[in-house]
């Protein structure tokens, strides 16, 4: 499967009000912190609560000028065939908070998991993340 534009710069608003704004170096720095050995991000169907059933998991990050890459692995085939087919038009990044209790990235932002769904996402706040559409 070809790599997943997940998140671009810019201005975004969480659901909880107010704006963050995410830079090419946040992202670049988000990518660099990635470790699946620590958290492996899943790819999900829409917003799950608990980020399950994994559909498939993000191999690595690559920050650029444009946003986060995703490269995905372990991709379920009936999955893989809907994305083909371009049944998702959104995707959906959502991050552990640096200052979150559980994240696993030592104070910085974390991707927590993938979300692709058919209509827009907002930028959310779950039990201990963040998304953003």
């Amino acid at each position: 499967m070809k790599p997943l534009h997940i998140f671009k710069p810019g201005r975004h608003q969480p659901m909880s009000g107010g704006s963050l704004n995410f830079t090419e170096r946040d992202l670049i720095a988000t990518a660099n912190a990635y470790n699946p050995a620590l958290h492996e991000a899943p790819l999900v169907i829409g917003h799950p609560q608990y980020d399950a059933p994994a559909a498939g998991w993000v191999k690595s990050l690559t920050g650029t000028a444009e946003g986060l890459i995703a490269e995905p692995q372990q991709i379920d085939p009936s999955f893989a065939e809907q994305i083909g087919k371009a049944s998702f038009k959104k995707i959906s990044a959502s991050f552990y908070h640096p200052d979150a209790a559980n994240n696993p990235g030592a104070r910085r932002l974390l991707p927590a998991s993938r979300g692709l769904s058919g209509r827009d996402a907002a930028f959310g706040q779950g039990p201990a993340s963040r998304r953003t559409g």
